[in-house]
């Protein structure tokens, strides 16, 4: 066989290829559209929201079809034309375009049951691509499979319409007039009509999560521009004792506290339970790691649109914990796993808020080993204690982030080849739920965490440091059907993680401090700030959070709490939770919906005691949840002649 004809049985081949891959995808478009839809109302019976259903499914296929029909329509009334050529590359070139942008979209609500939120890009779009592009590393060969397929699927679809000279030999200019005229244009009319109101068009899915005008987001939105800018008051702070110790807060990722068990984390209940107190439960703010941060050291209502990392407005002038403590002689120094400090805007924020030195990959070294989410624990743990041997004799604060083992996918064939070690040790051996495969992630992060604290931070700093271990937020592991991305629903277990507070073993405190302790009360992580800042003496009072240090000290009682607690979920068309245990509200702010349950007879929320339309006696509720947090916070501060500047 000649080259000649090498090349051209190839390019038969790649022809025919290409036109099965049209086939193919199609087939697959059509039955994730359905599918996508009709998960969407099984969760509409689960979640029990009145006002949604499905759609018909002979909407749906002809709707999926009629990008492509009206290509070829398109095609045919252009067959004869000069421009035919670059015409049908055009054509081709805008509907695999479409058909991949709709597929992602539709491949996303068919696993979640929910439309993707755009408001992710609005507010976080670096950190969207930085995280697209991390996942993309993590399964190259899946993203490299994917791109494949689109340029097969163009390459067909152009075969496919050059080919309607073939299939349709009439002549060009009698498509242009009279009866073909009327028969094509009545054809791409009804195509078009049909796909622009199916559910499953491209414009519909976009559309699905746009904004609305909601009452509660409007006065919650008072409360939170509140709770900011009593922050920007360039106060002067005192104590009331001389402060030696050193701060760390060990923020670990994404705890779920229903699997903080000594199977899964033996290290962390070992350590809080031995050398603390523990808070088995207490409720993180948001679902992202800055949004916590926010509400961990500044004590700032969570944000459902633009936060304080992203708005330089809103985070300048704040008065923090970094900047306080800073103020009262402690070197402030932030750590982060993930290589890129810039991530989530981290670097600017830390240092707005007070943050001498924050610090990444520039204490590493080019040999230490990284994932797709960062830096292993092992050698990210040892870079750290190494950089903070300088500052020895100093009083410090370190914050201390690791993201990486357990940040999802959880554990998956990258983290089972960088830590084969603990593939007999693991929770579950052969993990097939998210459950199981976060459960053995925060196995490994529990170990690495406990090897940390015995041979690094208990052998220098343990005896003259107070510290806090807990998870930046939850992440949900199926307890409700579909609920498995943190940006999907605003259940408990979204939330719901768990903290320690670990007193400097030396110090006066932890003479009085009730070691062993559980508090069974929920907090919020509002109250951390607070909580640290009574830890040292100093008063301010300007917070919403509130002070859970009686909590610490040997004596009090533990009574479920009463307090209001708020944590937001700003995609999936924003929810705002509010909890007066065990009473919990959860609006919903898209569809103006309130649902009620009663967290001590059905902690799973899976009986909801109400579901109505938003009332005013709803935004009463939410009113008086919000300025109960707010009353705590109009005292004023008490001045002395340590100046937070």
């Amino acid at each position: 066989m000649s080259q000649q004809s090498l090349v051209t049985h190839f390019q038969s081949l790649l022809t025919k290829m290409a036109l099965v891959t049209v086939v193919v995808v199609q087939t697959v478009l059509l039955v994730i559209s359905v599918a996508a839809f009709y998960k969407m109302e099984a969760l509409v019976v689960a979640l029990r929201i009145p006002d949604a259903a499905a759609p018909p499914i002979t909407l749906l296929l002809i709707a999926s079809l009629a990008p492509l029909g009206v290509a070829v329509l398109l095609a045919i009334m252009v067959n004869t034309s000069k421009a035919h050529v670059w015409f049908t590359q055009a054509l081709a070139a805008t509907v695999t375009l479409y058909y991949a942008v709709s597929g992602l979209l539709l491949c996303y609500r068919a696993e979640t049951g929910f439309a993707f939120d755009w408001l992710i890009l609005r507010y976080h779009f670096t950190d969207a691509i930085k995280t697209a592009v991390a996942l993309s590393n993590q399964y190259r060969m899946l993203f490299g499979l994917s791109l494949l397929l689109v340029l097969l699927y163009y390459c067909g679809v152009v075969g496919l319409l050059r080919r309607t000279r073939k299939f349709f030999p009439i002549a060009g200019p009698n498509v242009g007039r009279g009866p073909y005229r009327v028969a094509v244009i009545s054809a791409l009319s009804i195509l078009a009509g049909t796909h622009l109101f199916a559910d499953n068009s491209l414009l519909n899915l976009i559309l699905e999560s746009r904004e609305t005008k909601s009452e509660a987001k409007t006065l919650y939105t008072r409360y939170y521009e509140d709770s900011i800018s009593r922050l920007k008051r360039p106060d002067i702070f005192k104590s009331n004792q001389a402060i030696k110790e050193n701060l760390f807060l060990f923020h670990l990722e994404s705890v779920n506290a229903d699997l903080v068990q000594e199977s899964i984390t033996p290290r962390f209940l070992q350590i809080a339970k031995q050398r603390g107190v523990f808070f088995p439960k207490i409720q993180a703010p948001s679902i992202f790691t800055i949004l916590s941060q926010e509400s961990i050291l500044c004590s700032v209502l969570p944000a459902l649109e633009q936060n304080l990392a992203e708005s330089e407005h809103l985070r300048d002038g704040l008065v923090c914990l970094p900047r306080i403590l800073k103020g009262f002689g402690f070197k402030t120094l932030y750590f982060h796993s993930y290589p890129d400090i810039h991530f989530a805007n981290t670097d600017t924020f830390m240092k707005a808020i007070g943050f001498d030195e924050t610090h990444a990959s520039d204490i590493m070294k080019p040999s230490d080993r990284s994932l797709s989410w960062g830096y292993a624990e092992d050698i990210f743990y040892q870079r750290v204690f190494e950089y903070m041997s300088r500052f020895k004799g100093q009083r410090i604060f370190a914050y201390i982030m690791v993201d990486t083992t357990n940040h999802y996918p959880f554990y998956d064939e990258e983290k089972k080849q960088a830590f084969p070690q603990f593939e007999q040790s693991l929770p579950f051996k052969k993990p097939e739920t998210q459950r199981a495969r976060m459960a053995d992630s925060m196995y490994i992060q529990d170990y690495y965490f406990g090897k940390m604290y015995d041979e690094l931070f208990r052998k220098e700093y343990a005896q003259h440091s107070h510290a806090i271990v807990f998870g930046d937020h939850s992440f949900p592991i199926g307890e409700h059907e579909g609920n498995l991305l943190n940006i999907n629903g605003a259940f408990q277990e979204n939330f719901v993680t768990s903290l320690a507070v670990l007193p400097a073993e030396n110090s006066l405190l932890a003479r009085r401090f009730a070691k062993g302790k559980e508090v069974h009360r929920l907090y919020s992580y509002l109250d951390i700030a607070p909580t640290v800042l009574q830890m040292y003496g100093i008063r301010d009072e300007r917070y919403y959070g509130s002070s859970f240090f009686p909590e610490l000290v040997a004596g009090t009682k533990d009574k479920p709490g009463k307090e209001c607690v708020v944590s937001v979920q700003p995609y999936s068309g924003g929810y705002i939770s509010i909890i007066n245990y065990p009473e919990k509200h959860l609006f919903n702010l898209k569809r103006g919906l309130v649902t009620l349950y009663d967290l001590e007879s059905d902690p799973n929320e899976t009986k909801p005691l109400q579901e109505a339309k938003i009332q005013q006696e709803h935004l009463d509720a939410l009113d008086r949840c919000l300025r109960s947090l707010k009353a705590k916070s109009i005292k004023g501060v008490f001045a002395s002649d340590i100046s937070t500047r």
